[in-house]
C-alpha cells in the first residue's frame, strides 16, 4: 500500500518480509528506513461484508477496487481501510493504528454485524484454493508452480530479483503445480499433518500434500498439494501417504468451490 509518495507498506504472510526489505536496501544501497509498523489488521470478510463496511463507514467503501484503500477513522478510531483478505468471498481489512483502541474496534464491528450473524471465524482456504505462503509453498518454489504466474511480467522493462531465473522457468514451464485433490478416505481429527504428506505415483515420489480438510459442503475429503506438472496434466491416480495409512486420491482443479 502505497501511504504517501515516501511511505510504503507491506502487508503479507511471509515472517522474514522485514529482514528481507532491509537486506535489499542495504545491497543496492537504497535511502530508505525499513521498520515495521505498529499496526494491526481486523478482517471483515464474507459475503456480508460489503453491507457491513458501508454501514460502518458510508457507501463510499462500495466503489473500492480490490486492493485500494483509504486512511479514515471508524468513531475517531484512526485505521487503514483495505479491500483485501482471505476468504475468496470478497472483503475488508481494517488496519488499526492505535492500538490501545483494539477492543473498540473489535466491539464496534461486531455490534454492527449481529444482524448478519457476524462471528470470528478463520479461512477455509482448502475449498478456495488459497495458497498459503510457507504452508503450502517450499523454500525453492516458484510463482509459476504457486499458480501466481499472471502476476509475473518476464518481459518488463525493469530489473527485479529473480528475473533471469524466472524468464527461463517461463520458457520451459514449472516443473511442478500447486493443484487440489480429492481422496478415497476421511480426514479426521486423526489426520494431524505434523508435516508435508508424500504424494506417489506409481510408487515414486511425485510431489507433497500441505493441507487436508473434510468438506461439508462437497461431502469429500480434499487437500493441496504441489505435484510433478506431468502427472498432474495426465490425471493419473495418485497415492498419499497419510498418518493413517496410504489414501488413494485423484488430482482436482482449483478452487474446489
Amino acid at each position: 500500500m502505497k501511504l504517501s509518495q515516501g511511505r510504503y507498506w507491506f502487508s503479507l504472510a511471509d515472517a522474514d518480509m522485514l529482514l528481507w526489505c532491509r537486506a535489499i536496501a542495504s545491497e543496492r544501497g537504497f535511502d530508505v528506513d525499513v521498520t515495521e509498523p505498529d499496526v494491526s489488521p481486523l478482517a471483515i470478510q464474507g459475503p456480508h461484508a460489503d453491507a457491513l463496511v458501508a454501514e460502518l463507514f458510508g457507501d463510499w467503501t462500495r466503489e473500492l477496487r480490490y486492493f485500494w484503500f483509504r486512511e479514515t477513522q471508524l468513531r475517531d478510531i484512526p485505521l487503514v481501510l483495505c479491500r483485501s483478505g482471505w476468504s475468496k468471498q470478497g472483503g475488508f481489512e481494517l488496519f488499526l493504528e492505535d492500538g490501545g483502541r483494539g477492543d473498540e474496534l473489535y466491539e464496534t464491528v461486531k455490534e454492527a454485524g449481529e444482524q448478519y450473524d457476524i462471528g470470528p471465524g478463520a479461512p477455509n482456504h482448502v475449498e478456495s484454493g488459497l495458497m498459503s505462503w510457507g504452508g503450502d509453498t517450499i523454500p525453492d518454489s516458484n510463482p509459476f508452480e504457486a499458480g501466481m504466474g499472471r502476476f509475473v511480467d518476464v518481459h518488463l522493462e525493469a530489473d527485479y530479483i529473480g528475473k533471469d531465473a524466472l524468464k527461463a522457468i517461463a520458457r520451459r514451464g514449472p516443473e511442478r503445480l500447486f493443484t487440489g485433490l480429492i481422496l478415497d478416505g476421511d480426514a479426521s481429527s486423526s489426520w494431524p499433518l505434523a508435516a508435508r504428506a508424500p504424494v506417489l505415483a506409481d510408487r515414486t515420489q511425485v510431489g507433497t500434500m500441505s493441507a487436508v480438510v473434510h468438506s461439508h459442503r462437497l461431502g469429500r475429503t480434499i487437500g493441496l498439494a504441489q505435484i510433478a506438472s506431468a502427472v498432474v496434466e495426465s490425471s493419473i491416480p495418485v497415492t498419499v501417504e497419510a498418518p493413517t495409512g496410504p489414501q488413494g486420491a485423484t488430482v482436482h482443479s482449483l478452487p474446489f468451490i
